[in-house]
């Protein structure tokens, strides 16, 4: 990958964690142009998958997708699986969430079958996504369980940006039950 686009890329991803959405779409776009110009697959993944962690962060859902199911076709043309699942976990997420359940825990099941490639920065918040599809899917048991396991993955790790997330979902989970586990 060309440290150009991947550095955009990554600042792209702060920014938007920081609420800084204009400045982290000119980021990624940046990323995606220089990513172009190179014809590099990997680097064009990771631009697209910028772009498409922007739109998610920001809460636009349906903008998320096009460019993570571009980042998505060029992992599958090029094999990049250690690309691949990241990608399509954060693929899957916005499917869920846009109301196209199957496929998105379809996706992120996929994702999650090579543990190897999946287990490094950023996998409790991959874990959060399928906990929220599975919440979304009404099986609450198994987002429990797995917003757990994303909960000591990022305690492990030393995420506490991801901790969070894990944690607000957590929440969520406790919101929708019956009777609510206030602990």
């Amino acid at each position: 990958m060309f440290g150009s686009v991947t550095s955009r890329a990554y600042l792209a991803w702060c920014l938007a964690e920081l609420g800084e959405f204009a400045e982290a779409m000119a980021r990624g776009e940046e990323a995606l142009r220089i990513a172009r110009e190179v014809d590099h697959p990997a680097s064009l993944v990771i631009a697209y998958r910028s772009l498409g962690f922007v739109s998610l962060r920001r809460g636009a859902i349906p903008q998320a997708i096009p460019p993570l199911e571009r980042a998505v076709e060029l992992c599958r043309a090029a094999q990049a699986r250690n690309l691949f699942d990241v990608t399509a976990a954060h693929l899957g997420h916005p499917f869920a969430l846009s109301g196209r359940l199957p496929e998105g825990v379809t996706l992120m099941e996929e994702a999650f079958a090579d543990p190897e490639a999946t287990g490094t920065t950023h996998h409790p918040l991959l874990l959060a996504y399928l906990a929220e599809a599975s919440l979304l899917a009404g099986r609450r048991d198994d987002a429990v369980a797995v917003a757990r396991c994303a909960l000591d993955h990022a305690h492990r790790q030393k995420e506490r940006g991801n901790k969070a997330w894990v944690l607000r979902l957590l929440g969520d989970i406790a919101w929708h039950a019956d009777s609510p586990d206030l602990e």
